[in-house]
């Protein structure tokens, strides 16, 4: 009798298994897209005293971020990123008053989602972005990143150390 109910929940088990598999291979190959609008502080790098030298103070006000989110497979997507930002800026010493500047920046980034419930998805996200006056390359790295809701809307957060991002962003995002 125990080992008829020891081959009963091998296989029970295994059919459970083969079950989730079938579901998770269906969804493997899905494509879906998306559009997100996010706003977030400016990186470290739009200061004046890294590109401009020292005894500037710098004013920031908040970027916006514009991204189109393309998933080719259930825990894989590819992301592509505008930056733009605007910041004022005034010299210790001169005194003459605040300088406005915008700035713009392109990233491409491979988000790998980690944690997939129902309504959550947790992401990390790794690539290379491009400061629009400056042709240098810079990585992007964002360690954590959290979308929940499950229609056609959904909200964001992201914590970026990327030269190209925002530092950290909150957004609501479109599923086309």
């Amino acid at each position: 009798m125990k080992k008829i109910l020891q081959l009963a929940l091998v296989i029970v088990t295994g059919l459970a298994c083969c079950s989730v598999s079938a579901q998770e291979s269906v969804n493997v190959f899905e494509k879906k897209k998306a559009l997100e609008l996010t706003a977030g502080y400016p990186s470290i790098l739009y200061r004046s005293d890294i590109f401009g030298g020292e005894g500037y103070t710098d004013y920031f006000y908040p970027c916006v971020n514009i991204s189109y989110v393309n998933s080719w497979r259930t825990r894989w997507e590819l992301s592509t990123v505008a930056n733009i930002h605007y910041s004022e800026y005034q010299d210790n010493q001169d005194q003459s008053g605040r300088q406005g500047r915008i700035g713009a920046s392109v990233s491409l980034a491979f988000r790998y989602k980690w944690l997939l419930r129902e309504n959550v998805e947790m992401y990390s996200a790794l690539g290379l972005g491009f400061l629009v006056p400056y042709p240098l390359p810079f990585p992007y790295l964002a360690p954590v990143g959290i979308k929940f809701g499950k229609g056609k809307v959904y909200g964001l957060a992201e914590l970026s150390t990327s030269p190209t991002s925002s530092f950290g962003l909150v957004g609501i995002g479109f599923r086309l």
